[in-house]
């Protein structure tokens, strides 16, 4: 009986234990996860908000109220290498695009991309479309999840030789609550017996 109790505790004990370990790393990894798109998310935006702005600035100083594809703003953000663009109009149509744009396509790489419109009087004549690749990361994540992995299967062993000990603590006190309740019992049955 006291065997079984030691074995349930241990079971109880280790998934305790683990669960909690199991959840910490879980929550590094999603948080990891968090922190990293938002990081990229926010390089895009600020990329493409500046670009944005000083298409909108170009165009109100050349007073067309259109994109102008020949701009040399344009052709300068557009040899940036690493980040495709494209220089969309009101329809959604490519203007303009970046080689890396056109690499992109074909590529069997991955990309968090970023729109922004570009607006003249109020009125939309364009967006802007920036991607950021994102292999590197998806490759770490990976690294990162067989990390995980690897790390729960190294500590089932130490958990459970854990869980065993706490078992044989709790269980050593109940041990001792029993020793002292049957040496209790024992002085007033013993005096009862002996005025019998």
């Amino acid at each position: 009986m006291l065997n079984k109790l030691k074995n349930q505790l241990t079971l109880w004990y280790s998934l305790g234990i683990l669960g909690a370990i199991v959840f910490l790393l879980v929550f590094f990894f999603f948080a990891t996860n968090t922190v990293f798109y938002a990081q990229v998310d926010q390089t895009l935006k600020t990329h493409v908000n500046s670009l944005v702005a000083s298409l909108e600035n170009d165009h109100k100083i050349a007073g067309c109220g259109c994109l102008a594809p020949s701009s040399p703003l344009l052709l300068g953000v557009l040899q940036m290498p690493g980040m495709p663009t494209a220089i969309l109009d009101e329809n959604g149509k490519v203007i303009k695009s970046s080689v890396d744009w056109l690499l992109s396509l074909q590529s069997p790489q991955s990309y968090r991309f970023f729109k922004s419109p570009i607006k003249n009087n109020g009125q939309v004549i364009g967006s802007v479309l920036m991607g950021h690749p994102i292999d590197a990361f998806l490759k770490t994540r990976q690294v990162l999840i067989i990390f995980i992995i690897i790390i729960i299967i190294i500590i089932v062993i130490p958990v459970v030789l854990l869980g065993r000990f706490l078992a044989k603590k709790a269980l050593s006190k109940e041990k001792q609550f029993v020793v002292d309740l049957t040496h209790s019992l024992k002085t007033p049955l013993a005096v009862l017996q002996s005025q019998i």
